[in-house]
């Protein structure tokens, strides 16, 4: 085989581990975001979407 062979298995095996943990990052992430919406949203659901009755008075 190429005297190179342990250097390129090497950098490939390296660019799989980082491209691994960053899509493992991303749909933490991504899980940790959509928990943030749904609380946020749980909370502009008890909100009236209009004038504020008291400001009318």
């Amino acid at each position: 085989m190429d005297e190179h062979f342990g250097f390129i298995v090497a950098a490939f095996a390296v660019t799989a581990l980082i491209l691994a943990g960053t899509i493992a990052a991303v749909l933490l992430d991504h899980r940790a975001q959509k928990r943030a919406v749904a609380r946020l949203s749980g909370v502009t659901e008890h909100r009236s979407i209009g004038p504020d009755k008291d400001a009318i008075a």
